[in-house]
């Protein structure tokens, strides 16, 4: 899906998802699973692969690197964010099939059962749990002949939940409304929709702010986000309210206990109680007014700065400026890297060097 602004005699691609089907989803219940290859047969439906270089999930599988699974915050999990994979063997010490609460096909455990002792709890909280025959999960991937390469997989009938100091978060929606200061506009409201395994928990949201000539990332924080409140079995939270400012291309959610974050390192490397979500719904402003052409409140990009003023370094050390042919783009540039320049961003002959350069 693509994004376009005109300007007088010329339109401008400034935002696009890629992606073999836009927001495509599929379901149903898995009906095999196959240790080997790492696939998932689904009732009366395709093989599902989940697409994972690292082979963090299930044993590796690189045919599809730029349309991989996220190991780090994870896209294969459980309803509550615990992370799910495929086991590489029987007895798969990253995956065992003891790590399932029940032993068996999860289901939402009912309200009445849900205390501290529920008996959705996790065995071992900081190693994954396996799919199991009769799980019902929601994917999207890329379609390649019979089977389906997976980046994201929720298990939607397993809510594996953990106690103590232990959080996963699972991320659904990062929505941007961006803001106008033309008096013809509506104002777009922004919503960020997550879920946690733990009842226990806040959440802070912060703005992933990268430094366009060094390439550093900086926190900045948005937020905080308490769980909803009477009958919350979901143990969902929800931030909805209008930022005016500093778009961000990714947003993170990090997970506290009594105001002190609680992120650790799992058994599959994977830092729990942290979930760094890209932005998947951008909402430029629409006029307020009946009749007013489109034109007549244009769309605003001053406060996004990976447009206007560039991003981090590509894999050859090049950081990239504005793309010069939007309005309103300030002149930025990329740092220029040679052997001698020293760390990224460092100064050059006691100056940061940064070398005009529009996209």
């Amino acid at each position: 899906m693509a994004k376009i602004t005109k300007v007088p005699g010329l339109s401008i691609l400034y935002s696009f998802v890629v992606t073999e089907f836009f927001k495509g989803l599929s379901s149903g219940f898995i009906e095999s699973l196959n240790y080997t290859d790492g696939s998932m047969k689904i009732e009366n439906g395709p093989a599902v692969r989940i697409s994972n270089t690292n082979g963090v999930f299930l044993v590796g599988y690189d045919d599809a690197p730029f349309m991989a699974a996220d190991d780090q915050s994870p896209s294969i999990t459980a309803f509550s964010g615990f992370p799910m994979c495929n086991p590489r063997n029987s007895a798969d010490p990253l995956c065992p099939l003891s790590n399932r609460p029940t032993g068996g096909p999860g289901i939402l455990v009912q309200p009445s059962f849900l205390t501290e002792c529920d008996l959705g709890r996790a065995p071992d909280p900081l190693v994954m749990a396996p799919f199991l025959p009769g799980d019902l999960i929601t994917f999207s991937g890329l379609r390649r002949g019979d089977e389906v390469l997976a980046f994201s997989i929720v298990a939607q009938n397993v809510q594996i939940t953990t106690g103590d100091d232990i959080v996963y978060i699972r991320m659904e929606l990062a929505l941007l409304g961006i803001f106008s200061p033309s008096p013809a506009a509506e104002i777009a409201g922004s919503r960020f929709i997550g879920f946690s395994s733990n009842s226990r928990v806040s959440v802070t949201l912060y703005a992933l702010d990268v430094d366009s000539c060094t390439g550093e990332t900086r926190e900045r924080i948005v937020a905080g986000v308490g769980l909803r409140g009477r009958r919350n079995f979901q143990s969902k939270f929800k931030y909805r309210n209008e930022i005016l400012f500093g778009y961000t291309r990714e947003y993170r959610a990090v997970a506290e206990i009594d105001g002190v974050p609680v992120t650790r390192k799992t058994k599959n490397g994977i830092l729990a109680g942290s979930y760094v979500q890209p932005v998947n719904v951008w909402v430029q402003t629409e006029t307020g007014i009946p009749g007013l052409f489109f034109n007549g409140v244009p769309f605003e990009f001053r406060q996004m700065q990976f447009l206007t003023r560039g991003v981090e370094a590509d894999e050859n050390g090049n950081i990239w400026g504005a793309i010069g042919s939007l309005p309103a783009v300030a002149e930025v540039a990329r740092r220029n890297i040679s052997p001698g320049d020293g760390p990224l961003g460092a100064p050059v002959n006691g100056e940061l060097h940064c070398a005009v350069h529009s996209v």
